[in-house]
């Protein structure tokens, strides 16, 4: 009997600790927008969890958000940027465009970026930008991916995104 109750109360401690953080996941780490999220990652071969981060990191799910920059909605896409990538001009406050614009444009980044950090800076300050930082040998191993940029708000970013990134993976599966 003294074994039975000292298993459920190790039971019920263990339940009650772990509780508490699988009610937050939602919170902290949503996939808000999913059925967009997951068509859009497929239509131009990113993985959600990426897509899911950039989200996070860009906008907190937020699709009214606007940058100081004048960056909009959910994955803040530039206006300009929009307009180039999509050959007209589109509603970035409506969550599913912004999200189908960001992917293509995320998509046209990896293709034009070997690796992910890279793509990121890309994403982040801009791929002429980037571009000029992989020639410059302090930011950039053999002009092909970067180790670092000179922006500071740039390497966060990255950081964010990609630790983000690795969540969303293990906590869904993508």
């Amino acid at each position: 009997m003294k074994k039975v109750i000292i298993f459920f109360f190790i039971f019920f401690i263990t339940i009650c600790s772990t509780l508490p953080f699988f009610l937050l996941v939602p919170v902290f780490y949503p996939k808000k927008f999913e059925k967009e999220v997951l068509e859009c990652s497929k239509e131009f071969h990113l993985t959600p969890s990426l897509v899911f981060a950039i989200i996070k990191t860009e906008s907190g799910f937020n699709p009214n958000a606007k940058s100081k920059a004048g960056a909009i909605g959910l994955m803040q896409v530039m206006p300009e940027t929009a307009k180039w990538i999509m050959e007209k001009e589109v509603n970035l406050f409506e969550p599913k465009t912004n999200i189908y614009v960001g992917c293509k444009y995320l998509g046209f980044l990896q293709s034009e970026f070997l690796d992910l950090p890279t793509t990121l800076s890309a994403y982040n300050a801009g791929p002429n930008k980037t571009k000029v930082w992989l020639e410059d040998e302090r930011y950039s191993t053999a002009s092909r991916t970067m180790r670092k940029t000179p922006y500071k708000e740039t390497n966060n970013y990255i950081k964010k995104v990609l630790s983000s990134q690795k969540i969303y993976k293990f906590l869904y599966k993508f």
